[in-house]
């Protein structure tokens, strides 16, 4: 009967004569050997989880950034909008002011009806020769009246935030 590598409870002259002086230092050896690819190959799993994990993290975290981003553009385009239509009209009839030919004009009373429909902060009002016009059918009936390369003489009215709310145009 054999335990360990060992012959036990066997007179010796039972045992196998290759197997009577086996070295141990061999066997040794080989126990070693599977122990160093066991820790090497456990060092190599432990490697590639770290590697996978910190991949996985890198790939989340530019998700998650890219998310961010998105939604914070989409509020910085809803609050641009916003002031493009509360504050933006000063900045766009401010040019209006003065004299001007009839044709740049009725340019300027495209971006009024344009700045009414789409519910602006104020509602600009037109005021020539005795019509007044905040709708878009008045306004473009104005427009008509208009003569290209006639001059015009043109004044802003500003509500209390410095938006135009009202637009005069006379005859020189």
């Amino acid at each position: 009967m054999k335990k360990n590598g060992e012959y036990i409870g066997v007179d010796d002259e039972f045992i196998p004569e290759d197997e009577k002086y086996v070295d141990e230092s061999i066997i040794g050896d080989r126990k070693a050997s599977n122990e160093k690819i066991k820790k090497v190959a456990k060092r190599i799993g432990i490697g590639y989880i770290i590697f996978f994990i910190i991949i996985f993290a890198i790939v989340m975290g530019i998700i998650i950034f890219t998310l961010f981003n998105f939604i914070n553009m989409s509020n910085n385009r809803e609050k641009l909008s916003t002031i493009t239509l509360n504050k933006g009209n000063m900045f766009t009839f401010n040019h209006l002011q003065g004299t001007n030919y009839g044709n740049i004009i009725k340019e300027y009373l495209d971006d009024v009806v344009t700045n009414n429909k789409a519910g602006g902060y104020t509602t600009i009002t037109v005021v020539y020769n005795d019509k007044l016009a905040s709708e878009e059918e008045t306004i473009v009936e104005i427009k008509h009246l208009l003569e290209d390369w006639t001059k015009y003489e043109c004044s802003l009215d500003y509500a209390s935030s410095n938006v135009v709310n009202k637009i005069t145009i006379k005859d020189i």
